[in-house]
């Protein structure tokens, strides 16, 4: 099944005032989990060069998303005003191995799974326990 996250986003921009600064926002957040394999051993550990290329893309998507540009999917157009749902993306080697998939599986899953990352502007924070609603990968089947 997929999860989301309900997050607080509070905004500490300086020269606002106190009770500004206190106000909290409720968001729905989606965290992808992007498992790749950025490298492979073949008698030593080497770059997977189209793995980089594929991690620029899902990025990029995941800004659009947030950015409701439909640039390239039209559906996506104007998605950041018509509800609000937040998008972030992190990345992890598999190194084309299952058991690193699985290693990082678990520890994105795990209960002490808890970072600060940033939202939609510079000066917004979310803290929160980041479930992925999604996995992206892993590029082989037997990896997955």
């Amino acid at each position: 099944g997929s999860h989301v996250d309900t997050i607080i986003v509070s905004s500490s921009d300086d020269g606002v005032s106190s009770e500004q600064r206190a106000s909290h926002e409720e968001i729905v957040h989606c965290h992808f989990s992007a498992i790749i394999p950025f490298t492979g051993f073949i008698g030593e550990y080497i770059p997977n060069e189209p793995s980089y290329e594929d991690a620029v893309a899902i990025a990029f998507a995941v800004q659009h998303l947030n950015d409701g540009d439909g640039s390239i999917v039209p559906e996506i157009d104007g998605l950041d005003n018509r509800c609000k749902v937040k998008f972030s993306v992190e990345f992890a080697d598999t190194q084309l191995q299952a058991g690193m998939a699985l290693k990082h599986t678990l520890d994105q899953t795990s209960n002490r799974n808890r970072r600060k990352v940033s939202a939609a502007s510079e000066n917004d924070e979310i803290e929160s326990k980041i479930t992925p609603c999604a996995f992206i990968g892993a590029y082989r089947s037997a990896v997955s």
